[in-house]
């Protein structure tokens, strides 16, 4: 039994739309994952990202400026007391001393210049600091490899979307020749 154009557009329009609500959601809830989820409340989050150079913590009033644009090493920790110093050391560099915000969360920048020597991966980044009972807490984690430019997570979404342009055009292309192929009605008149 053959299966109804209109059917068949309603199925296409369909599994596209699922397919690019799965590929905003994805995203969405790759974001949310971090230190504290998953079991990971006791780890840091250390990425590189690109900067203009400042450093700086959610929370504190000071903002240290420095020169040049360059890439940054950002660390993200949770369970902190709120307002309290952390000590941050990234390899053999000098400690930062840095005031973490009022939920105990420490969003941190450190441009590169500002480190004596540039990390290498798997350089340990370590925060001391104060539990909210007062007790001391410190999270260790490793500086990930340098961005090397342009991977799958770059090119991925846009082979996903130029497939999904094709599949769209076929089927428009497939409905207008259905549509000139169907003779006209007859007149009644």
């Amino acid at each position: 039994m053959p299966v109804s154009p209109l059917r068949r557009r309603r199925s296409s329009v369909g599994a596209a739309l699922l397919v690019v609500t799965s590929m905003a959601v994805a995203p969405a809830a790759m974001a949310v994952e971090g230190p504290g989820y998953g079991g990971t409340a006791d780890a840091l989050a250390v990425t590189w990202t690109e900067s203009d150079s400042t450093l700086h913590a959610m929370g504190s009033e000071e903002v240290i400026q420095l020169t040049g644009d360059s890439l940054s090493l950002d660390v993200f920790g949770l369970g902190f007391r709120g307002r309290s110093e952390v000590t941050v050391a990234v390899g053999t560099s000098d400690p930062l001393t840095i005031r973490v915000d009022p939920t105990g969360t420490l969003d941190l920048s450190v441009a590169v210049t500002r480190l004596s020597v540039g990390p290498q991966p798997g350089t340990s980044v370590v925060v001391l600091g104060r539990a909210p009972a007062g007790a001391s807490r410190t999270l260790v984690g490793a500086v990930p490899p340098m961005p090397s430019g342009i991977g799958p997570a770059d090119v991925i979404p846009w082979l996903v979307g130029g497939l999904l342009a094709i599949v769209a055009g076929s089927a428009w292309r497939r409905r207008r020749v259905v549509h000139a192929a169907m003779p006209e009605a007859p007149s009644a008149g």
